[in-house]
């Protein structure tokens, strides 16, 4: 038998349970049998501990693994139900350093990480893309040498500015989206080639693509209202049936959930919207998100439960997706011109967004909004994106004086 104090523990996370689904009176029958406990707010938090349970069972027993990796439980993640009982993991990024740059011959616009965060790449407004090596980054701030060199690929097939990148979730493969409209698949596993291996022709310049978590499809936004869905194999396309699930203006970002049964599309017309991955029809429409400004990006939560949006108001918000309610705004840097998205760092303790005003990077601590101090970027130009990775303490800024750079926390051991 476990302690007084394990039972309680034990009773507080069933009521809780039992709140989040929604048997209230279940819960407080149960309450009130338990005594002087305090007022125990909803989450899900014993069915997770459950599931671990199960997920630990299967590997011993040599089970099967999960149909859909992206929905075992990972790190820690932003949970506002339950943060109290837990302290951050993570160091703020105003004590990042700045280890590594690389410059393209035009404007960077655009990073990303692959799942693993051992590969970056970013894209220029000279059309090139360059995948970099973090390890090989990170070496040259141990052993400073010029001897080591981050870019292993550069790719040259694009004829305009790059708008997107995304790595596929299970191949050797870079998606890349443009203002020549087209999307364009890379094999980076190859150093001679240059060339794509496959195009996906659009008709309008791509603003942001999403690989569904099989690698089997792919979402495509451009500069038009409707959202698309593409076969990557066969490049066949799919929309919405219904013409009025679309946005009125043209889609800035779209992004998958960690489930992959829910994406989330923003756009120029200032909503931000839900759909279901699997029909492709609108579930919910957020008008006017940020008070009718442009919303230029959203980003699930690990744990599927919250929506990051920024917006040209200036203004970082936090959804709850089962209610639709801001839980949280992250205030005080300006963005009114550049679309830079906000981002959590690795393990959601905090969020950041590039302050345009500055040319510094805000960050905020993402449970209770408290502005951090501000990160100097060192660009000398607007900065026009961030990508931070998934697994460490360490980010990607791409800055219109050309440069691409590494920001990276030293005392933490990958």
């Amino acid at each position: 038998m476990g302690g007084i104090a394990e039972r309680e523990h034990l009773y507080r996370l069933m009521i809780s349970q039992l709140h989040y689904d929604g048997y209230e009176g279940v819960a407080a029958t149960l309450l009130q049998a338990c005594g002087a406990l305090p007022g125990i707010a909803p989450s899900q938090r014993l069915f997770t501990a459950v599931q671990r349970g199960f997920e630990a069972d299967d590997e011993k027993l040599g089970g099967p693994p999960k149909e859909k990796p992206s929905q075992a439980i990972t790190q820690a993640c932003l949970d506002l139900q339950f943060d109290s009982e837990d302290t951050k993991c993570s160091p703020s990024p105003a004590v990042y350093d700045m280890l590594y740059a690389t410059s393209h011959k035009a404007p960077c616009k655009v990073a990303c990480f692959n799942g693993s965060g051992r590969l970056a790449a970013t894209g220029s407004a000279d059309s090139s893309i360059k995948v970099l090596d973090v390890d090989r980054m990170l070496a040259k701030m141990h052993k400073g040498t010029d001897d080591i060199h981050p870019v292993v690929r550069t790719f040259y097939d694009n004829t305009d500015t790059v708008t997107s990148l995304q790595f596929h979730p299970t191949q050797e493969i870079l998606a890349a989206g443009s203002r020549d409209c087209t999307v364009k698949l890379f094999d980076h596993s190859k150093s001679a080639v240059k060339k794509a291996l496959k195009t996906i022709q659009e008709v309008l310049p791509v603003t942001s693509i999403s690989f569904h978590y099989s690698g089997d499809y792919m979402l495509v936004a451009t500069q038009h209202p409707t959202l698309r869905l593409y076969n990557v194999a066969t490049t066949q396309c799919y929309v919405s049936c219904n013409a009025a699930d679309q946005h009125h203006g043209a889609v800035t970002s779209v992004g998958y959930a960690s489930d992959y049964n829910v994406y989330a599309s923003t756009s120029k017309d200032g909503a931000v919207k839900l759909w279901d991955a699997v029909s492709n029809r609108c579930i919910s429409t957020w008008a006017a998100a940020h008070g009718g400004a442009e919303v230029s990006s959203a980003k699930f939560t690990k744990n599927g439960k919250y929506l990051l949006t920024a917006g040209k108001d200036s203004n970082v918000l936090l959804w709850e997706l089962s209610t639709g309610r801001v839980v949280n705004a992250y205030k005080g840097a300006a963005q009114a011109l550049v679309s830079s998205p906000a981002v959590f760092n690795h393990t959601e303790d905090f969020v950041m967004m590039v302050d345009e005003t500055s040319t510094s990077f805000a960050s905020w601590d993402s449970r209770t909004g408290e502005m951090q101090r501000p990160l100097a970027s060192g660009h000398t130009n607007s900065i026009s994106y961030m990508a931070h990775s998934p697994i460490m303490p360490a980010f990607i800024s791409c800055g219109d004086d050309f440069k691409m750079r590494f920001f990276y926390h030293h005392s933490n051991t990958l």
